[in-house]
């Protein structure tokens, strides 16, 4: 959430490319990825939330491509420059990762985290260089036990 309102907040997008992208974006990338996880686990399509099977990984990562190449058409049609050109950096990191775990369990808060703190500090003038240290702490700890 905080780097979607800095994504807001900080690419120039002006109250009508937000009334327009911020519905479409909750929809298109969260309601409807979370909706399928949410049926797929009351009917038994996947054992747990975190897709433990690689069988159980490629719906979600292909409704989740879908949902995500619509949102970058509205991007391009609705967005800024920045916004656009930051949001296929996330879509391309989000799309490499989806590639890397149909066939082997990866760490994709991990990924999200490091896209993350990267656009933070881009947005932000590298002044909160320090989030990439509190993350260094994190994988070690989560390493470790």
């Amino acid at each position: 959430p905080i780097l979607l309102l800095l994504l807001v907040f900080k690419t120039g997008l002006n109250f009508d490319q937000l009334a327009v992208l911020l519905p479409s974006f909750a929809i298109l990338l969260l309601v409807i990825p979370f909706t399928y996880l949410h049926v797929a686990l009351r009917l038994g399509w996947v054992s747990k939330w975190d897709l433990p099977k690689k069988e159980e990984r490629r719906p979600i990562m292909t409704i989740f491509l879908v949902c995500s190449l619509i949102s970058l058409v509205l991007a391009k049609s609705f967005g800024s420059e920045m916004f656009f050109d930051l949001f296929v950096l996330i879509l391309t990191t989000g799309f490499i990762t989806s590639l890397i775990t149909v066939f082997w369990k990866i760490s994709i808060h991990m990924v999200l985290d490091t896209t993350g703190v990267l656009i933070t500090n881009f947005l932000l003038g590298w002044h909160f260089w320090p989030l990439f240290l509190l993350k260094r702490g994190i994988c070690q700890k989560n390493s470790s036990g």
